[in-house]
C-alpha cells in the first residue's frame, strides 16, 4: 500500500512537471505577426541604403516599378521567428542594409542582415523575420 502511494505522488509529480514545461515552452515560442507592408499602389518611394550604395527608387518611374514590387513581394515572404525586435536597430551585427518605403500616410523602416548564414529582415518592435537567402544580393544589385 505504501508502495502504491509513493508511485502515485511520483506520476502526479512528473505530470505537474511536463505541464508546467509544456505551458512555458508555449508562452516563449510566440511568433512574430506576419510582415505587413503597404500595396504596391500606394508606395511614392523605396530607399535602399547598403554599406556599399544608397538608391532611392521612385513609384513615378516606370523604370523601377517592377523593381518596388518584386522587393516588396520578396519582404512579405518572409517567414515570422519567434525572435523579438526590441531596439530602434538591429543589434548583434556589424552590417546591415537599411530599406525604407514610404507612402503618402507612413515609412516603414526594414532592415535586412545576415547572421550564421541566415538571412533576416528587421521590423523594430515588429518583428524579425527569414528572409529568403537571395535578398542581400538583390539589394546590392538594384540598377542606379
Amino acid at each position: 500500500m505504501e508502495r502504491k502511494k509513493v508511485l502515485i505522488r511520483i506520476s502526479v509529480a512528473v505530470a505537474l512537471a511536463a505541464l508546467i514545461v509544456g505551458v512555458g515552452l508555449a508562452l516563449n515560442s510566440r511568433k512574430a505577426v506576419e510582415l505587413q507592408l503597404p500595396e504596391v499602389e500606394e508606395v511614392v518611394t523605396v530607399e535602399v541604403v547598403t554599406p556599399d550604395t544608397a538608391s532611392q527608387m521612385s513609384m513615378s518611374s516606370s523604370y523601377y516599378q517592377e523593381y518596388i514590387a518584386d522587393l516588396l513581394t520578396t519582404l512579405e515572404d518572409s517567414e515570422p521567428t519567434a525572435e523579438q525586435s526590441e531596439n530602434d536597430q538591429p543589434t548583434g551585427v556589424e552590417e546591415y542594409d537599411t530599406i525604407k518605403v514610404t507612402t503618402a500616410d507612413e515609412v516603414y523602416v526594414l532592415y535586412v542582415y545576415e547572421r550564421s548564414g541566415t538571412t533576416y529582415v528587421e521590423v523594430p518592435y515588429q518583428g524579425i523575420y527569414k528572409a529568403d537567402d537571395g535578398l542581400l544580393q538583390y539589394l546590392e544589385n538594384i540598377p542606379q
